[in-house]
């Protein structure tokens, strides 16, 4: 019987985590992919979207992210599942455009238009978190009245290589985004080695700054050729006076601005998030435009969060 059960049983996909970087037809195409020890996965693509996928369709993209030719890839699949190449074909087409499809663009509702079924947050179990935000320092520059982490401030932090083994950690659990954050973590040197290191370790790296130490073109362009993925500046306004008056630091805004400007020029995926207040909230829009002619790719706010200090 256990040799019959072998025989009939599908062969296991490898469980752990797996990184792709697409080429030629698929340049731009970024995949992160976890395979469960059930064989059920989920993969995250270009680092904003994300898919659960169940054994088959786990592996059909475990062996696209290898590389394999497709009448290879129908070959292992129908060995696996028992089904023919017509069914193997056709399945694997469709993961395919669907990944690729939304790999290009956020127009197309994948629930209306590519047939993908809608999960709740917080429905699906995790072996690890898909993404973790590390707080380098609490240092910073300015001094938000808003700030939810009590303002600037020294702390005892650690050093380049006790964040390398963070690092190390977090990429054998299978986490697939690391954000570095503060406090502002651009004034920690060695923040463009730490970027670089986890993207050696096939992670999507992020940033979460103020922006201003992005004024230095020189060190935005060490970011991106160390393979920085995205980054996230606050601007609080499309005034400099409100901006200035929000972050407690006059001569933020002009900073923050110009790095925005820089990185935009790189291939550095660029957002932002303004944090609503009574001082910018009904002048919004305007910021809104402000951030359209900034060449912003997305933006984001929030509403205050109440901690730390007492917020406006």
């Amino acid at each position: 019987m256990s040799f019959l059960r072998k025989i009939l049983s599908p062969p296991e996909i490898p469980h752990g985590r797996y990184t792709y970087r697409g080429k030629d037809k698929f340049a731009g195409l970024a995949l992160q992919l976890r395979i469960e020890p059930d064989g059920l996965g989920v993969i995250v693509i270009n680092a904003n979207t994300v898919l659960y996928l169940n054994q088959s369709a786990t592996a059909y993209a475990y062996y696209f992210m290898q590389g394999l030719p497709t009448n290879q890839v129908l070959k292992k699949i129908r060995r696996m599942y028992r089904v023919n190449t017509k069914t193997a074909q056709s399945d694997y087409e469709k993961l395919v455009y669907t990944i690729s499809t939304l790999a290009q663009t956020e127009k197309v509702c994948p629930v209306s238009f590519l047939d993908v079924k809608s999960v709740e947050p917080f429905t699906q179990q995790y072996t690890a978190p898909l993404r973790m935000d590390l707080a380098l320092t609490f240092r910073c520059q300015n001094n938000c009245v808003h700030c939810y982490a009590g303002g600037p401030h020294e702390t005892s932090e650690l050093s380049t290589e006790q964040w390398k083994k963070v690092v190390d950690r977090l990429s054998e659990i299978g986490v697939f985004i690391v954000t570095f954050t503060g406090g502002e973590p651009t004034l920690r040197d060695d923040l463009p080695e730490l970027v670089l290191y986890a993207e050696k370790k096939g992670m999507v790296t992020g940033l979460i700054t103020n922006g201003r130490k992005l004024k230095n073109m020189n060190y935005v362009r060490t970011l991106e050729k160390n393979r920085l993925d995205f980054v996230q500046v606050t601007l609080e306004a499309h005034k400099a006076k409100i901006h200035d008056l929000m972050t407690g630091t006059k001569g933020s805004w002009k900073e923050t601005v110009a790095g925005i400007k820089n990185a935009v020029q790189t291939h550095i995926y660029v957002t932002t998030n303004t944090t609503l207040s009574k001082y910018n909230a009904t002048d919004f829009m305007e910021t809104i435009d402000f951030l359209k002619e900034l060449r912003i790719a997305a933006f984001g706010c929030n509403s205050l969060i109440y901690l730390e200090k007492q917020a406006p």
